[in-house]
């Protein structure tokens, strides 16, 4: 692909992430005030301490990742290479966050099948979680090539912009 069209794919990203990320944190705020935590493999009785950090957290980098989706898009329409290297960086511990929090939960759900618990609950949870960590490792990757694409992208447009003011 060229790196003209990654400005296009990028504002694309960028406003999906954006969108994307709000939705999350709406429903991460409806659980919480309904308190409807997802519990996987803890306990969720009235200790659900584990259950409400980890949805805290999940809400707290969906809020920077919408945040931070803002960055992305002001610095393709603006050249900016130092906002889209920010993003990477951050995509990076969003990810590296979500893969350990999957990770986790299937080695915990592992855990409890082993010590015997067969049930279709349990099942269902690890594929769900299987299939979470899967998709979260495929995303990064996409997401990551185009951001490198986007910093490509700005890079080249700045070097423009520097070499055009620097003949005028």
């Amino acid at each position: 692909m060229g790196l003209k069209s990654f400005r296009t794919v990028g504002l694309v990203y960028a406003v999906l992430c954006f969108f994307c990320s709000c939705y999350g944190v709406i429903a991460g705020f409806k659980l919480l005030i309904q308190q409807e935590f997802y519990c996987g493999h803890l306990e969720c009785g009235n200790g659900s301490d584990a259950a409400l950090i980890s949805l805290v957290i999940q809400i707290l980098l969906l809020t920077l990742s919408a945040i931070f989706s803002v960055f992305i898009k002001v610095g393709i329409e603006d050249t900016v290479p130092d906002h889209v290297a920010t993003y990477r960086v951050f995509i990076l511990m969003r990810n590296i966050v979500f893969t350990i929090q999957l990770t986790y939960e299937v080695v915990q759900l592992m855990i409890q099948q082993l010590n015997g618990d067969r049930s279709p609950e349990t099942q269902q949870l690890l594929q769900l979680s299987s299939a979470l960590l899967l998709s979260i490792s495929i995303v990064a990757g996409v997401e990551l090539w185009v951001v490198d694409g986007v910093q490509r992208y700005v890079d080249w447009m700045d070097a423009i912009e520097r070499h055009e003011s620097s003949i005028v």
